[in-house]
């Protein structure tokens, strides 16, 4: 299984939506790793010479940017503090979880449309009832 894959499925199956979300993620994450590599080129400084800023282990550094570690976002803002480079976040919500939330609701609703009068405690709703 390559990267790739191991990194959408997981051993798991997912709908067609939920993996084209993982590959754009992952293309994020490999265009995020670009990014730091030509910060770091941009600014001239070696793997050894980060090491000293960041107070990193070498092999910490040169994994880094080899895009087998993984790093906090406090990480990342000081390794971008180090490069003299910026940071920008982006994270947009997919439909999907907005269509998740609209059938919950529906359901929420139809639970109601389907509630037979000899449930409801008329008890309980006239302690609720408001004086106009």
């Amino acid at each position: 299984m390559s990267d790739l894959e191991d990194f959408i499925f997981g051993g798991t199956a997912f709908s067609a939506e939920q993996i084209e979300l993982a590959q754009s993620n992952y293309d994020a994450r490999l265009d995020l790793l670009r990014a730091i590599k030509k910060a770091r080129t941009d600014s001239g400084m070696t793997f050894e010479s980060l090491t000293v800023e960041l107070g990193w282990e070498l092999t910490t550094v040169k994994e880094v940017f080899d895009g087998v570690r993984d790093i906090t976002l406090t990480d990342l803002a000081q390794l971008a503090n180090a490069l003299d480079a910026s940071i920008t976040y982006k994270v947009s919500s997919k439909v999907s979880v907005h269509l998740r939330a609209f059938r919950s609701q529906l359901d929420e609703e139809q639970t109601w449309l389907t509630t037979k009068w000899s449930d409801i405690n008329i008890e309980a709703l006239d302690k609720h009832k408001v004086s106009v």
